[in-house]
């Protein structure tokens, strides 16, 4: 199987269950020991296992989509449920933090399909952390655990892309629509690509900016701002938050503010294509 699927989001929807499980196994074979391909899903997902670090991955295909909240979302939101004070307020406050939107090109890369349990925490760290909380580490410990496996923490970008399932989601309206469909059921949030409990807070590698102004095109991790970093989403599941923002989309979007104590880990890495 050829691995240009993963260079186009459009090809790689065109794969069925058969080929995607093929394209698994070509990557499995590209990255060598000790990665293998999983079984073959019915939704979008390129599964593999790494058996060293007892972990399942999802290799994600690039592409490009707009990040951020646009004018043409809070339009949406405006008509459909007016313009009040608080609804204008939480607008403003999310507009203040993912502004401007920008064009981004995601490269392909992989990321666990769960953040790490207190288990994975005690057993990649050879037990520096341990507990039944050890799962919530400092932004420095999480980027340094990552490093010490050979992987890293994905861009705010990729989760971003992940999260908006490869840019058919948008803010505006479809958190919402989802909800409606499961039943506020957040356990079974349906993600495109396979990952699980897309909203457990977790790092990214990137350091915290207040907005996108200055942002780089790519997916690679932005830098330079503010060293505390960026976790995402802000900790609020669906369920327990208020219309407006559930209208606002898909809430994993939505960015922590600077001075994060601690959150979840999510490891990926690049996948380097000949």
């Amino acid at each position: 199987m050829s691995l240009d699927a993963l260079r186009d989001i459009e090809r790689f929807a065109e794969l069925g269950p058969d080929a995607r499980g093929e394209l698994a196994s070509t990557i499995a074979q590209l990255l060598g020991p000790p990665w293998s391909a999983g079984a073959a899903e019915l939704i979008d997902a390129v599964p593999l296992f790494n058996s060293e670090l007892r972990l399942d991955f999802v290799a994600i295909p690039g592409g490009t989509f707009e990040m951020g909240l646009t004018a043409a979302d809070v339009e949406a939101v405006k008509s459909a449920i007016g313009w009040e004070e608080d609804i204008a307020g939480t607008i403003d406050d999310a507009r203040d933090h993912v502004t401007p939107s920008r064009r981004v090109d995601v490269s392909p890369f992989l990321i666990a399909r769960d953040t790490l349990f207190h288990a994975d925490v005690e057993r990649l760290s050879h037990g520096k952390h341990t507990g039944i909380y050890c799962h919530q580490l400092a932004r420095l410990e999480a980027r340094l655990l990552a490093g010490a496996v050979g992987l890293r923490l994905p861009s705010e970008a990729e989760f971003e892309w992940v999260m908006r399932e490869g840019g058919r989601c948008h803010f505006a309206f479809d958190a919402s629509r989802k909800l409606d469909e499961l039943g506020n059921d957040t356990e079974v949030w349906p993600t495109r690509f396979g990952i699980r409990r897309p909203f457990g807070t977790s790092w990214c590698a990137d350091d915290y900016h207040d907005g996108y102004g200055g942002a780089p095109p790519g997916s690679k991790p932005w830098m330079e701002g503010e060293p505390d970093g960026l976790a995402r989403p802000s900790g609020a599941e669906p369920e327990l938050v208020d219309e407006v923002e559930q209208r606002l989309g898909l809430l994993a979007c939505w960015r922590t503010a600077r001075g994060h104590g601690s959150a979840r880990v999510r490891l990926a890495c690049d996948l380097e294509l000949p």
